[in-house]
């Protein structure tokens, strides 16, 4: 996959001796982060550049939410940038050339960001208090029709599965897991927060992991399936999307994503008109 987020660097190669040389911290750590994050042998890599060339994602600009170090980044278009919460990753991710925005994407004020083709969020939405909240706020990154990419744990399809040797671990969940999704809640928690389904599917982690030649769209069939661990979904936003008429929220861009109005409607309206 190409290497076009950094200036001067074309390969993986270069990539390493560049994150080295200008990381802010020790060579040590400069190393250990190039190997974990930048090096290309997560199985996420792997499934962001089959994503990358199926929808053709490294044409767009980019905003990836939750950006980490920035492993994403270093692919994007040029003038792509990500959103991060914590210091000690966001100063690599600039030390090495990347643009990273320390912000708490529910607290904080977007409004002086650019708008982006598209938004990727990986290994995030589980982690956040207010999922339907933060949607909201991803809806208000994109150009009008411009598209989501979220990626999640899967959760277990049934408490049987965990007689498959091997299978609890698979499905183990993360101790900072709050949320937990299925293909069909994770498409819901996007169509009530504006956006139309294009795509979402299970694949195996374990399986992309150990099985090299294997494509990762062959894990979404039987018997893979059955240990497809994680979500891919892909969204497009709809232009100036509401809540249904009598919902009782609107859409606006502010920190909720949204705004509150009387249940009731107009003054000469009664409760019992109100349907939900």
């Amino acid at each position: 996959m190409k290497i076009q987020g950094v200036p001067g660097v074309t390969n993986v190669d270069e990539l390493e001796r560049h994150i080295v040389a200008h990381g802010c911290y020790d060579e040590v750590e400069n190393r250990r982060i190039f190997k974990k994050w930048f090096s290309g042998t997560r199985p996420r890599d792997r499934v962001y550049e089959y994503v990358a060339q199926k929808f053709g994602i490294l044409d767009s600009l980019m905003c990836d939410v939750g950006c980490g170090y920035g492993p994403t980044l270093v692919h994007a278009k040029p003038g792509s940038f990500g959103i991060e919460l914590e210091d000690y990753q966001c100063a690599f991710g600039r030390s090495v050339g990347l643009t990273i925005h320390t912000r708490n994407i529910i607290t904080d004020d977007l409004a002086d960001l650019p708008l982006v083709d598209t938004v990727w969020c990986a290994a995030t939405l589980e982690h956040v208090d207010a999922p339907h909240v933060f949607l909201r706020r991803l809806y208000y990154l994109l150009k009008p029709g411009g598209r989501l990419f979220l990626e999640v744990p899967c959760a277990l399809p049934a408490r049987w599965m965990l007689a498959i040797p091997g299978a609890a671990h698979v499905y183990e969940d993360h101790d900072d897991h709050v949320n937990s999704f299925s293909p069909t809640s994770l498409s819901r928690f996007c169509e009530r927060a504006g956006f139309e389904e294009l795509s979402v599917f299970r694949y195996s982690t374990p399986l992309i992991n150990r099985l090299k030649a294997m494509p990762v769209w062959a894990t979404r069939l039987p018997p893979f399936n059955l240990v497809a661990n994680s979500i891919m979904y892909v969204g497009k936003q709809i232009p100036d999307w509401d809540y249904p008429p009598k919902a009782t929220r609107r859409a606006a861009n502010n920190p909720a994503g949204y705004r509150f109005r009387s249940m009731f409607g107009p003054r000469d309206s009664k409760p019992e008109d109100v349907r939900h």
